[in-house]
């Protein structure tokens, strides 16, 4: 994958929807395209993220470029699953990042 600025403003548009919702997501701007895309994988309902785009400095990725971006080595943010390990049967954990990096993990042992 060639250079990626994650640190650049990005807009999202979301897929449009067949018929109208209310609430649907529109059009939403972002101060890096790194927010952008977590907000598209991990916020954006999988029927608007079919058909999203992302735009940052007039170049477009589509939901298959959003993925390979939030899949990618070099996204800097902490993704969904934080932890390295996946969870074992019966147990629930909440991993949460705070801004600086920290991470605190809570759960059931």
């Amino acid at each position: 994958m060639t250079y990626f600025d994650y640190g650049a403003a990005a807009e999202l548009f979301p897929g449009r929807q067949r018929s109208r919702m209310t609430g649907a997501v529109t059009y939403m701007r972002f101060d890096t395209a790194a927010e952008a895309v977590r907000y598209a994988i991990e916020v954006l309902p999988a029927k608007s993220f079919l058909g999203a785009f992302l735009e940052m400095d007039e170049e477009r990725f589509d939901s298959n470029g959003i993925r390979r971006l939030y899949d990618s080595a070099e996204y800097p943010l902490c993704r969904l699953r934080c932890d390295s390990e996946p969870p074992a049967f019966g147990k629930t954990s909440v991993v949460v990042t705070d801004r600086s990096g920290h991470t605190q993990v809570s759960g059931t042992k």
